[in-house]
């Protein structure tokens, strides 16, 4: 199985999850950060215990985008498995996190 096929695989699993109260998942919880917003902490946990990626876990969505910018990894052509980051005030700071699954290339 590929690493795309992991990473994939492993994001689909989490479906339809829906979070306890007070943001109570247990990605943040595998990590020891529970009760805080997850997005981050579950593409952390995919990439690491999914796809067994060796990378530092992060919880906080500009972080990790500004660990994979430093290291050169951002761009702006999608693939299948890759993050995508998303800058819903426009502001050059993302505050959501995913994982591409599909690229329609314009269609």
């Amino acid at each position: 199985m590929t690493t795309v096929q992991k990473i994939l695989d492993g994001a689909r699993k989490w479906l339809n999850f829906k979070e306890g109260k007070n943001n109570d998942n247990p990605f943040g919880k595998h990590f020891g950060a529970n009760n805080v917003a997850y997005c981050n902490y579950f593409a952390s946990y995919v990439l690491i215990v999914e796809a067994k990626i060796n990378i530092a876990p992060c919880g906080y969505v500009p972080t990790s985008y500004a660990y994979f910018k430093k290291i050169g990894k951002l761009h702006k052509t999608p693939k299948e498995g890759d993050l995508v980051y998303f800058d819903f005030v426009r502001d050059g700071i993302p505050e959501h996190i995913g994982f591409v699954e599909k690229v329609n290339n314009g269609n």
